[in-house]
Protein backbone atom coordinates (compact mmCIF):
# COMPACT_ATOMS: atom_id res chain seq x y z
CA UNK A 1 0.00 0.00 0.00
CA UNK A 2 2.79 2.42 0.89
CA UNK A 3 4.42 1.78 -2.48
CA UNK A 4 1.14 2.53 -4.25
CA UNK A 5 0.69 5.78 -2.26
CA UNK A 6 4.20 6.86 -3.19
CA UNK A 7 3.65 5.98 -6.85
CA UNK A 8 0.31 7.82 -6.97
CA UNK A 9 1.77 10.97 -5.46
CA UNK A 10 4.78 10.98 -7.74
CA UNK A 11 2.59 10.28 -10.78
CA UNK A 12 0.23 13.11 -9.86
CA UNK A 13 3.11 15.51 -9.37
CA UNK A 14 4.61 14.46 -12.70
CA UNK A 15 1.29 15.12 -14.42
CA UNK A 16 0.92 18.49 -12.71
CA UNK A 17 4.42 19.66 -13.65
CA UNK A 18 4.06 18.55 -17.26
CA UNK A 19 0.63 20.21 -17.50
CA UNK A 20 1.99 23.44 -16.03
CA UNK A 21 4.92 23.45 -18.43
CA UNK A 22 2.69 22.96 -21.45
CA UNK A 23 -0.26 25.15 -20.54
CA UNK A 24 -1.05 28.84 -20.78
CA UNK A 25 -4.24 30.66 -20.02
CA UNK A 26 -4.62 34.41 -19.57
CA UNK A 27 -2.70 36.40 -22.14
CA UNK A 28 -0.64 39.44 -21.25
CA UNK A 29 -2.40 41.33 -24.05
CA UNK A 30 -5.88 40.49 -25.35
CA UNK A 31 -7.37 41.48 -28.70
CA UNK A 32 -10.94 41.36 -30.04
CA UNK A 33 -11.93 43.04 -33.29
CA UNK A 34 -15.67 42.63 -32.82
CA UNK A 35 -18.03 41.70 -30.00
CA UNK A 36 -20.53 40.45 -32.58
CA UNK A 37 -19.06 37.87 -35.00
CA UNK A 38 -21.64 38.76 -37.65
CA UNK A 39 -21.52 42.54 -37.29
CA UNK A 40 -19.36 43.45 -40.28
CA UNK A 41 -16.39 42.07 -42.24
CA UNK A 42 -13.04 42.56 -40.53
CA UNK A 43 -10.41 40.86 -42.69
CA UNK A 44 -10.13 39.37 -46.16
CA UNK A 45 -8.05 36.63 -47.72
CA UNK A 46 -7.12 37.42 -51.33
CA UNK A 47 -5.22 34.75 -53.28
CA UNK A 48 -2.64 35.68 -55.90
CA UNK A 49 -3.89 34.20 -59.18
CA UNK A 50 -1.98 31.22 -60.51
CA UNK A 51 0.00 30.72 -57.29
CA UNK A 52 -0.48 29.04 -53.90
CA UNK A 53 0.03 32.44 -52.23
CA UNK A 54 -2.08 35.40 -51.13
CA UNK A 55 -2.70 38.23 -48.65
CA UNK A 56 -4.60 38.38 -45.35
CA UNK A 57 -5.48 41.99 -44.52
CA UNK A 58 -7.91 44.10 -42.53
CA UNK A 59 -10.48 46.22 -44.32
CA UNK A 60 -10.59 50.00 -43.92
CA UNK A 61 -11.71 51.52 -40.60
CA UNK A 62 -11.60 48.30 -38.60
CA UNK A 63 -11.48 48.92 -34.85
CA UNK A 64 -10.37 46.57 -32.11
CA UNK A 65 -10.73 46.30 -28.36
CA UNK A 66 -7.24 46.06 -26.87
CA UNK A 67 -6.83 45.15 -23.19
CA UNK A 68 -3.92 44.45 -20.87
CA UNK A 69 -3.87 42.04 -17.96
CA UNK A 70 -1.57 44.35 -16.02
CA UNK A 71 -3.79 46.65 -13.92
CA UNK A 72 -1.77 49.83 -14.47
CA UNK A 73 -1.46 49.29 -18.22
CA UNK A 74 -5.13 48.40 -18.42
CA UNK A 75 -6.13 51.66 -16.70
CA UNK A 76 -3.82 53.72 -18.90
CA UNK A 77 -4.15 52.10 -22.32
CA UNK A 78 -6.99 49.59 -22.67
CA UNK A 79 -9.52 50.81 -25.21
CA UNK A 80 -10.81 50.70 -28.77
CA UNK A 81 -8.21 51.47 -31.44
CA UNK A 82 -7.91 51.46 -35.21
CA UNK A 83 -6.49 48.08 -36.16
CA UNK A 84 -4.50 47.25 -39.26
CA UNK A 85 -2.98 43.92 -40.24
CA UNK A 86 -1.51 42.90 -43.58
CA UNK A 87 0.52 39.76 -44.27
CA UNK A 88 1.51 38.27 -47.63
CA UNK A 89 3.43 35.20 -48.68
CA UNK A 90 5.39 34.38 -51.80
CA UNK A 91 8.20 32.14 -52.98
CA UNK A 92 10.64 34.69 -51.54
CA UNK A 93 9.11 34.50 -48.04
CA UNK A 94 9.13 30.70 -48.00
CA UNK A 95 5.41 30.64 -48.69
CA UNK A 96 3.68 27.28 -48.82
CA UNK A 97 0.29 25.61 -48.89
CA UNK A 98 -0.47 22.14 -47.64
CA UNK A 99 -2.58 19.80 -45.54
CA UNK A 100 -1.58 18.74 -42.02
CA UNK A 101 -3.78 16.65 -39.68
CA UNK A 102 -6.93 17.58 -41.57
CA UNK A 103 -6.20 21.32 -41.58
CA UNK A 104 -5.00 23.32 -44.57
CA UNK A 105 -2.17 25.71 -43.86
CA UNK A 106 -0.95 28.76 -45.74
CA UNK A 107 2.57 29.44 -44.46
CA UNK A 108 5.34 31.98 -44.78
CA UNK A 109 3.10 35.04 -44.32
CA UNK A 110 5.14 38.21 -43.66
CA UNK A 111 3.99 41.73 -42.85
CA UNK A 112 2.84 43.55 -39.75
CA UNK A 113 0.06 44.95 -37.60
CA UNK A 114 -0.65 48.15 -35.64
CA UNK A 115 -3.18 49.46 -33.15
CA UNK A 116 -3.38 53.25 -33.38
CA UNK A 117 -5.23 55.87 -31.36
CA UNK A 118 -6.98 59.01 -32.63
CA UNK A 119 -3.63 60.85 -32.64
CA UNK A 120 -2.18 58.17 -34.95
CA UNK A 121 0.15 56.97 -32.19
CA UNK A 122 1.00 53.27 -32.19
CA UNK A 123 -0.32 51.71 -29.01
CA UNK A 124 0.96 48.32 -30.10
CA UNK A 125 2.66 47.15 -33.28
CA UNK A 126 4.42 44.07 -34.53
CA UNK A 127 6.59 42.93 -37.45
CA UNK A 128 5.45 39.49 -38.55
CA UNK A 129 7.59 36.81 -40.14
CA UNK A 130 6.48 33.24 -40.89
CA UNK A 131 2.83 33.63 -39.97
CA UNK A 132 0.42 30.76 -40.61
CA UNK A 133 -3.21 30.83 -41.75
CA UNK A 134 -4.98 27.57 -40.87
CA UNK A 135 -8.48 26.29 -41.59
CA UNK A 136 -10.32 23.11 -42.52
CA UNK A 137 -12.22 22.74 -45.78
CA UNK A 138 -15.86 23.76 -45.31
CA UNK A 139 -15.16 25.56 -42.02
CA UNK A 140 -16.48 28.97 -40.95
CA UNK A 141 -13.58 29.50 -38.57
CA UNK A 142 -9.82 29.29 -38.64
CA UNK A 143 -6.66 30.56 -37.02
CA UNK A 144 -3.78 32.89 -37.78
CA UNK A 145 -0.71 32.49 -35.58
CA UNK A 146 3.00 33.01 -35.20
CA UNK A 147 4.03 30.21 -32.87
CA UNK A 148 7.36 29.49 -34.52
CA UNK A 149 8.68 33.01 -35.03
CA UNK A 150 6.99 35.53 -32.70
CA UNK A 151 6.56 39.14 -33.87
CA UNK A 152 9.04 41.92 -33.16
CA UNK A 153 6.93 44.25 -31.03
CA UNK A 154 7.04 48.03 -30.71
CA UNK A 155 5.01 50.88 -29.21
CA UNK A 156 5.09 54.67 -28.98
CA UNK A 157 4.50 54.38 -25.22
CA UNK A 158 7.37 53.62 -22.84
CA UNK A 159 5.35 51.65 -20.28
CA UNK A 160 4.01 49.28 -22.94
CA UNK A 161 7.48 48.94 -24.44
CA UNK A 162 8.71 47.74 -21.05
CA UNK A 163 6.07 45.00 -21.08
CA UNK A 164 6.91 44.01 -24.65
CA UNK A 165 10.50 43.31 -23.64
CA UNK A 166 9.14 40.38 -21.61
CA UNK A 167 7.10 39.06 -24.57
CA UNK A 168 9.94 38.54 -27.02
CA UNK A 169 9.46 34.77 -27.05
CA UNK A 170 5.68 34.64 -26.70
CA UNK A 171 3.39 33.11 -29.30
CA UNK A 172 0.72 35.29 -30.90
CA UNK A 173 -2.55 33.92 -32.20
CA UNK A 174 -5.83 35.18 -33.72
CA UNK A 175 -8.94 33.05 -33.79
CA UNK A 176 -10.98 33.83 -36.92
CA UNK A 177 -14.74 33.34 -36.99
CA UNK A 178 -17.75 34.18 -39.12
CA UNK A 179 -15.82 33.27 -42.30
CA UNK A 180 -17.90 33.69 -45.46
CA UNK A 181 -18.17 31.89 -47.71
CA UNK A 182 -17.10 28.68 -45.99
CA UNK A 183 -13.48 27.70 -46.56
CA UNK A 184 -12.98 26.34 -50.07
CA UNK A 185 -9.77 24.84 -51.41
CA UNK A 186 -9.28 26.05 -54.98
CA UNK A 187 -6.98 24.48 -57.57
CA UNK A 188 -6.26 20.86 -58.34
CA UNK A 189 -2.63 20.71 -57.31
CA UNK A 190 -1.61 19.83 -60.85
CA UNK A 191 1.30 21.70 -62.49
CA UNK A 192 0.16 25.22 -63.30
CA UNK A 193 -2.92 24.88 -61.09
CA UNK A 194 -1.69 24.98 -57.47
CA UNK A 195 -4.03 24.57 -54.55
CA UNK A 196 -4.83 27.56 -52.31
CA UNK A 197 -7.54 29.08 -50.14
CA UNK A 198 -10.31 30.61 -52.24
CA UNK A 199 -11.17 34.24 -51.34
CA UNK A 200 -13.06 34.75 -48.07
CA UNK A 201 -13.88 37.39 -45.47
CA UNK A 202 -13.58 37.18 -41.69
CA UNK A 203 -16.26 38.81 -39.54
CA UNK A 204 -14.48 38.57 -36.19
CA UNK A 205 -10.95 38.08 -34.91
CA UNK A 206 -9.88 37.57 -31.33
CA UNK A 207 -6.70 36.50 -29.63
CA UNK A 208 -3.65 37.67 -27.76
CA UNK A 209 -0.12 37.01 -26.60
CA UNK A 210 0.23 33.91 -24.45
CA UNK A 211 1.22 34.24 -20.82
CA UNK A 212 2.33 31.54 -18.39
CA UNK A 213 -0.69 31.53 -16.06
CA UNK A 214 -1.85 27.90 -15.66
CA UNK A 215 -5.43 26.98 -16.45
CA UNK A 216 -7.79 25.92 -13.60
CA UNK A 217 -7.47 22.26 -14.58
CA UNK A 218 -3.71 22.60 -14.32
CA UNK A 219 -3.98 24.05 -10.83
CA UNK A 220 -6.12 21.03 -9.91
CA UNK A 221 -3.41 18.65 -11.06
CA UNK A 222 -0.78 20.64 -9.19
CA UNK A 223 -2.84 20.51 -5.99
CA UNK A 224 -3.24 16.74 -6.37
CA UNK A 225 0.50 16.38 -6.86
CA UNK A 226 1.50 18.59 -3.97
CA UNK A 227 -1.20 17.06 -1.76
CA UNK A 228 0.18 13.61 -2.51
CA UNK A 229 3.67 14.71 -1.55
CA UNK A 230 2.29 16.20 1.67
CA UNK A 231 0.63 12.91 2.50
CA UNK A 232 3.90 11.07 1.90
CA UNK A 233 5.75 13.46 4.22
CA UNK A 234 3.14 13.06 6.97
CA UNK A 235 3.26 9.28 6.59
CA UNK A 236 7.06 9.27 6.83
CA UNK A 237 6.96 11.48 9.98
CA UNK A 238 4.44 9.10 11.58
CA UNK A 239 6.64 6.10 10.84
CA UNK A 240 9.69 7.89 12.27
CA UNK A 241 7.75 8.75 15.44
CA UNK A 242 6.61 5.14 15.87
CA UNK A 243 10.14 3.89 15.32
CA UNK A 244 11.51 6.31 17.91
CA UNK A 245 8.89 5.17 20.44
Amino acid sequence: MKHFAKFAAVAALTLSVSAFAGSASAAAINIATSSNPQSHPELTWTPLAGTPYGTLATLANVTSQLTFDDALLSAAHSGVYKFNLSVTNSLATGGSFGLSLGTYQEGGLNGGFTFKNALNQVILGGIITDGWLKAASGATGGNFDMNTTPPVFYSDFADITALLLTLHDESFSFGLSGITPRIVIAGTGAPGNPQHFAPFTVNSAFGGFDGVIPEPATWGLMLVGFGGLGGMLRLNRKRQALAAA
